[in-house]
């Protein structure tokens, strides 16, 4: 697998598979609140790229995931990652995505 099909597969990944050491549901949602506002709110996923920035390996894959964990309730769900866009958007979002991670 190289690197960019490892990444795409965590981009596409729903939650957390298993959340960090020493954290819950609970620990999640307080994380989500301390990055300032509602994390299905506009902005929040930047917000929490910029607080974790250097603190985790894959912070976009970090914030994704807490982000699924929050929208989803019991259940996590990414439906919020295609939210709002047309398919034109979404695929040029995808493409951007893929620039981004070719660089690395």
């Amino acid at each position: 697998m190289t690197i960019l099909e490892s990444y795409l597969k965590q981009l596409q990944e729903v939650g957390f598979a298993k959340f960090p050491k020493g954290w819950t549901k609970d620990s999640i949602q307080k994380f989500a609140k301390s990055i300032g506002g509602d994390a299905k709110s506009k902005g929040w996923f930047d917000k929490c790229l910029k607080k974790i920035k250097g603190k985790f390996d894959n912070p976009e894959a970090f914030c994704a995931s807490v982000k699924d964990e929050i929208h989803g309730g019991d259940k996590a769900s990414a439906f919020w990652r295609g939210k709002g866009k047309t398919k034109k958007q979404a695929q040029q979002s995808i493409s951007s995505m893929r620039a981004k991670l070719k660089k690395k």
